[in-house]
Order: C-alpha cells, then structure tokens, then sequence
C-alpha cells in the first residue's frame, strides 16, 4: 500500500462522517475548495479516522480554511495520533502581528514556526510528514504545493508508538473547513511513497448504463437509482443473485493531471438475515489485460442492515498494473456485484 486514505467529503451529507470511518458526525456540510463540499468542525469537534495498519513514516495532506477571527492557541489543528495520544501536530501560533502555522512535537511543545501569515476565509494545502521516534523523530510542514518546507525540525520526540489515526480540530473557538484529503506511507510506487503536493479529490457518479444491467431495476434506467450528490435511500438497485452485476459509464474527471490513486465507494446493506457482501467491479472496454476485462476489488466486509460505506483504493490500473492516467479514467466503467445469495440494496459512489 502506499496511498492509505483519500477523502473529499463530495458525496458525505451532513452528519454522516461516521458512514467513512470518521469518529464523529458533528461537522457541518460547507461550499469545498473547488465547489462540492467540505466538512466543516466547530464548536469544539475533533474528527479522527482509523488507518489500516500502524506507520513509522506518514505523509498527510488536506486543504484548510479558517472561517473567523481565530486567536493562535493550544488546539491541534492537524495531527497524526495513535489511539489518543499526539505523536506530533499543526497549530495556529502568533509571530509579531501575524498568526502562522506551527510545528509541535507529542508534549505539544513548538518545536517550528512557519512565516507565511494565515488570512481567514483562505484555502491552505497543508501537507505534514512525521518519522515516529522518542529521540530522533522528524516534523516537516509544507505548504500550498512548494516541495521545500514551510518549517521543519529533527532530534524530536514523536512518541514511541506508530500512528494508527489522523485527526483535525477546530480552531480556538471557530470553525476549519476540511477538503482533498490525502495520507501515504513510504511502500510506493512511486510518487505514492512520499508528498504528493498540492491535490484534489475529484468526485465522479454514474451518467449512463454499462454493459451490464443485472440488478433491479434493471436496463437503461438504474443509473438514475445511484447518480446522488449525496446518498439517499429514496432509491436503489438490488439483486439476490450471487455473481449479478451493474456497471456504468462515469463522469469524466475535470482535469488532465497526474492520477495518483482511485477509490471505490460503494454504499450498501442488506434486506435479509445472513451473511452477505457485495464487490465493486471495473470494466476496462479496451484494456489490454485478461480478454473478459472484468477486474472484481475485495469482497467488502460482511454487509447489515443500515447502510455502510466499504471504500476500496487503487494505486495502480487493474488492467495495465501501472499508474492511472486520464483517458483511461474516463474510459473505465465502474459497478458492483453481488458476493453471497440474498437479497441486498445498494447505492453506489466512485470518487
């Protein structure tokens, strides 16, 4: 693994966090960096998610934007952390008249201060690198995409434990809107082992039927059951077929950069007693792999009966196993099919 966690709350209603692996529900649906949506923490809400396993080295980039007249204070607003305790953090600190960010070790000590000074109502990329040591852990802080440092420090103490989570708050009594989330450890491929710079999260949805339509409703009409800004259970596909499928042609992305991983977000449950799962499916119409081009992910964690986001990320094409590029996004088609016998509905969501 090298990309570990991507988020960019487009298709999230408010109260909902919780649906991605975020540990609270508090934040507020707000405008995002490039429209979409943003989550916004206020009101003393921290938010935290999990990661997959525990790291030594992280790299976690996320677009920031203060709301108000903050103060500079003690509140982490960016942190790597294990369980509950900060390995190492960003703050809002004062330099002379200016409030700038800040680098503070796991006593929550500043060890770094940065010179750009933060507007409010500005959008800040802020990317944060730590190696977890007790005597020789490292900082570094980057900003706005610059691949040198915005303020940097070593020989600290960053705690003794791996990071498992990584975490943002408020800022001393008013609201961070949060955005284009990235974390990656240093496994690669490269460039997915280190920064990434200055990143978006693009949020694509179903615009068209695939080539197949096995669940109900079924043909040219149920992709209009899972195309929602933000899910809804006023609509959805399900089948109780094991192997059914549906697959869709996407929007495009809006760009032509570097496609650093892509993320499947289905959104499922289950309408009966058992065990069920369900895996998203890409179709590569001229891909150069196997002859059927079907290339089935995970199968998802077992499915109950309120809705749950099972989230799957790729750094590599599953057709060429090399980097993504922007044709061959915008040519894939994307669905889901159905692990275990029993009926299940479904809404579907590619990011």
């Amino acid at each position: 693994m090298a990309v570990v966690l991507i988020e960019g709350f487009d298709h999230l209603a408010s109260n909902s966090a919780t649906l991605k692996g975020w540990n609270n529900d508090g934040g507020l649906q707000m405008t995002g960096r490039f429209g979409g949506f943003s989550l916004e923490s206020r009101n003393s809400a921290t938010f935290a998610h999990g990661l997959p396993s525990t790291y030594s080295t992280l790299h976690f980039g996320a677009a920031l934007y203060i709301t108000g007249g903050y103060t500079a204070g003690t509140t982490n607003v960016m942190a790597f952390i294990n369980g509950a305790t900060v390995n190492g953090s960003v703050r809002v600190s004062t330099s002379g008249a200016n409030r700038v960010w800040s680098l503070h070790n796991a006593a929550g000590t500043q060890v770094a201060i940065g010179t750009i000074p933060i507007l409010n109502g500005v959008w800040y990329y802020l990317e944060l690198k730590i190696v977890v040591s007790a005597t020789v852990g490292t900082l570094e802080l980057r900003l706005n995409g610059l691949p040198t440092a915005e303020c940097s420090a070593t020989g600290l103490n960053t705690g003794s434990v791996n990071v498992d989570n990584i975490g943002f708050g408020w800022v001393n009594g008013w609201g961070i809107r949060m955005d284009d989330i990235y974390v990656t450890d240093t496994t690669g491929p490269a460039p997915n082992d280190g920064f990434l710079g200055d990143i978006r999260v693009d949020y694509l949805v179903p615009t068209a039927a695939g080539s197949k339509t096995n669940f109900t409703p079924s043909a040219a009409a149920n992709w209009q059951t899972v195309d929602e800004t933000t899910p809804s259970d006023a609509d959805y596909n399900s089948s109780y077929v094991p192997g059914a499928m549906d697959l869709f042609t996407m929007a495009d992305l809006s760009g032509n950069g570097v496609i650093y991983a892509v993320q499947t977000n289905l959104r499922a449950a289950k309408s009966d007693a058992g065990f069920r799962t369900v895996k998203p499916v890409f179709y590569e119409a001229s891909g150069s792999g196997d002859t059927t081009r079907f290339y089935p992910g995970r199968r998802s964690d077992a499915l109950i009966s309120t809705y749950k986001f099972s989230p799957q990320l790729y750094d590599t094409s599953p057709d060429t196993a090399t980097a993504w590029t922007v044709v061959e996004v915008n040519a894939l088609q994307f669905g889901y099919m159905v692990g275990e016998a029993s009926m299940f509905t479904l809404d579907a969501r590619l990011v």
